[in-house]
């Protein structure tokens, strides 16, 4: 392998780690625009004509948090706490503090939990307290999984959550 060879593939490696890190493939086109495009680059593509679309950070679900019993805290300056009523294309409705355009769940806080189903949308990081009064390491709400949020009951019950945030890649809908 020459040393033009070499280079090429050390460029073409660095676009895949790019794409790993960040996204979907975009080739410069016969058009002269930016294309999506349906295959990566190979060894023998200009590199020059590729590059790597910016990753969009996946919008967390509240849904699931409507008539649940976990607290939001709604406004971005006020935080007010209260029940998610419901979610409208205007913005989130809590019956105690009316419309707002901005809701997260209540973070920093421990929420008592009574079995069920994960009362949590995919995109946070959380730490639980079981049963035995053991606290967990911190963990995201999609290996949720991993653990048993209804009650057996067992010293692996989990009692107590508190969000911690967002995890990296994450947002929640109209957040600054």
């Amino acid at each position: 392998m020459n040393q033009q060879e070499k280079e090429q593939a050390l460029d073409l490696s660095a676009l895949y780690k790019e794409l790993a890190e960040q996204g979907t493939w975009f080739e410069f086109n016969v058009y002269s625009e930016w294309t999506r495009a349906n295959e990566p680059p190979n060894y023998h593509s200009d590199l020059d004509r590729w590059r790597v679309a910016e990753k969009q950070d996946k919008i967390i679900d509240m849904s699931c948090l409507v008539g649940s019993n976990v607290d939001c805290e709604f406004g971005v300056e006020q935080h007010r706490i209260s029940k998610l009523e419901s979610i409208t294309d205007s913005g989130f409705y809590s019956k105690n503090e009316g419309f707002w355009t901005t809701c997260r769940v209540r973070q920093d806080h421990w929420h008592s939990w009574q079995g069920g189903e994960c009362p949590l949308p995919e995109g946070l990081e959380i730490k639980v307290i079981f049963r035995d009064s053991s606290k967990s390491e911190v963990f995201t709400t999609y290996l949720e999984s991993q653990w048993d949020w209804k009650h057996m009951p067992n010293k692996h019950d989990i009692i107590s959550f508190k969000v911690l945030g967002t995890t990296k890649g994450w947002k929640y809908q109209k957040e600054p």
